[in-house]
């Protein structure tokens, strides 16, 4: 907190202009128009108790010399005893400040007059002399400075009716066998992709065989050729597909080794599926039967 010592300019000014707000409207725009004509930083109460005090303090002197008739030399020398006074009260014990005050009382008195200086002590003796450790508590207390974060809140979704829901063991059952299906889905995605690409590749290598013209025994040749292409390429399709059925079969060896709940009945699909193999030729085989 600084001393303030504002020109006698400034203050004829901030009473003749706006000595209605001083004087009888709320503290806080009291306390801004006094912040605005000392130059002083703009006050935010909620986040700064002790300036918001100093200003308030300040503010009451100022409101006391003008309500008491003081000249404006001696209304502009309220301020800077007020801030000397509020600094005084942060660091020293209440004997030292009576002293102090003691020790002040000729300068002040030929500042002020003997009638207002009478006044002006009578003030102090009621307001920071009577609730003096109170200020000295809340001028030397350090607040806490709490953290203030911008956190987004997830709701927990909204439970099902009791007549909707299940045993924790069907659930938990349920939601491992959905993780072996998706697992299942994405080998079939992932083959089918090779697939694709292993076809697409053997058709660029035999086309770019094929371009510009041909002899007789070029002819031959690019025979030869395309035909050890589809046969690399047919059995790398076979070898993909053996080792897609081996990934497949584990898969379902998982599903029947899953404990499975006894509400919920044996697990028999395997047995339905081989039946069907043993019935289609291999190509008929859908994915959803394995």
């Amino acid at each position: 907190m600084e001393e303030i010592c504002p020109k006698e300019k400034e203050f004829r000014a901030l009473f003749s202009s706006k000595s209605e707000c001083l004087c009888s409207s709320s503290g806080v725009i009291a306390e801004d128009a006094l912040c605005s004509t000392l130059n002083l930083p703009s006050c935010d109460r909620a986040k700064d108790i002790q300036y918001s005090l100093y200003l308030e303090i300040v503010y009451n002197h100022l409101r006391f010399a003008v309500d008491k008739g003081f000249s404006w030399p001696q209304v502009c020398q309220i301020p800077y005893i007020a801030g000397s006074l509020l600094q005084r009260v942060k660091v020293q014990k209440l004997p030292t400040f009576l002293k102090y005050l003691f020790t002040q009382s000729s300068n002040w008195s030929q500042i002020l007059g003997p009638r207002n200086y009478k006044l002006y002590m009578e003030f102090l003796c009621q307001s920071i002399v009577q609730h003096f450790l109170l200020y000295k508590y809340v001028f030397s207390f350090v607040p806490r400075k709490v953290p203030q974060l911008n956190l987004t809140v997830y709701t927990p979704v909204e439970p099902y009716s009791l007549s909707e829901g299940k045993p924790i063991e069907i659930w938990n059952y349920e939601q491992q066998f959905a993780e072996l299906v998706n697992e299942e889905q994405e080998l079939l995605k992932k083959y089918e992709s090779m697939e694709a690409k292993c076809t697409q590749e053997m058709f660029d290598e035999v086309l770019d065989q094929t371009e510009g013209d041909f002899e007789k025994e070029d002819v031959e040749t690019l025979v030869k050729n395309v035909a050890s292409v589809f046969c690399d390429k047919i059995q790398d399709t076979l070898m993909a597909s053996v080792e897609q059925k081996h990934e497949e079969m584990l898969i379902n060896i998982k599903k029947v080794l899953l404990p499975r709940p006894p509400a919920l009945g044996p697990y028999t699909k395997l047995k339905a599926r081989a039946t069907a193999h043993l019935t289609k030729k291999p190509s008929q085989i859908s994915n959803n039967e394995i």
